[in-house]
């Protein structure tokens, strides 16, 4: 079998498989300055408007000569619902795997980040160990919530506390923006702080060791890692399976070695038995 064969094998095996491998292709057919930034959330978390708003804004700049996060090109990626039934090709996770920055949209009127949000941050983590360095929160509908704003915003911090630490701690609601614990950009957006987000998004690249490069070589690497233990599984699978087939070969070889005896010892037997007479 090909090296081609064995990996569209896997690929029909395992379909996460399959989107990594795409993604792993993908990376090195992407422009340098090429910056993928997805956004996540809840349906009617306010996502689209979101990616509209970033998209029909120009990024700000802080001097003449821009850094490498300020010259990067973004693309905007919308997603759908995380609640939404799955559709194959078109899930968050899916379009997440390829992503250099997840902005997770989140409606504050949830109050704490919900089941459906946790369970999409520990899968991501599960597979991006840097996704902390390289994740922002954004939080929408504060206007209907006005009254709970600090309540929540620690409640969601003690969600990303236990994420990313495996701990809870009280977190104080005056330590906010930049609560101990959880490390991770919580910002409270309208639509007319775009540009904050923005320059949140440009400090996410620039905190990055290596910045934008740094983080694509991360991402490169955690995928080389899914896709090698994926491979080790199949290689360990087919030897498991091949062992099985050995035995079961041996053990029929042996019943058939068994009745063989057993047939010649009563021909034997029968043959005596005439020559007696």
């Amino acid at each position: 079998m090909s090296t081609q064969d064995c990996l569209q094998q896997l690929c029909d095996e395992t379909p996460e498989f399959s989107l990594c491998y795409q993604a792993f292709l993908e990376f090195y057919t992407r422009p340098v300055d090429d910056c993928r930034i997805v956004i996540c959330g809840l349906a009617n978390a306010g996502k689209s408007a979101l990616v509209n708003a970033l998209s029909l804004s120009l990024p700000t700049t802080g001097s003449d000569e821009p850094s490498a996060a300020e010259a990067m090109v973004p693309f905007y990626i919308d997603t759908p619902g995380l609640d939404i039934p799955f559709t194959p090709g078109a899930g968050a996770w899916e379009k997440a795997i390829g992503a250099d920055i997840i902005v997770l949209t989140h409606d504050l009127r949830q109050g704490a980040l919900t089941d459906p949000e946790m369970a999409f941050l520990r899968s991501l983590k599960e597979r991006f160990p840097d996704l902390r360095q390289r994740m922002i929160v954004a939080l929408t509908h504060g206007d209907k919530a006005a009254y709970q704003i600090l309540e929540r915003l620690s409640a969601i911090h003690r969600n990303l506390g236990i994420l990313f630490l495996s701990s809870c701690h009280a977190i104080p609601a005056e330590s906010y923006p930049d609560p101990a614990g959880s490390r991770v950009p919580v910002l409270l957006l309208e639509l007319n702080r775009i540009q904050a987000l923005q320059q949140q998004l440009q400090l996410v690249i620039r905190s990055y060791q290596g910045g934008l490069s740094g983080m694509r070589s991360a991402g490169i690497k955690a995928l080389l890692d899914r896709l090698d233990s994926w491979i080790a599984g199949a290689i360990k699978t087919r030897k498991k399976r091949i062992t099985l087939g050995e035995a079961e070969l041996n053990q029929t070889f042996s019943l058939w070695q068994r009745d063989l005896q057993r047939l010649g010892e009563t021909l034997r037997f029968r043959i005596n038995d005439v020559r007696q007479r």
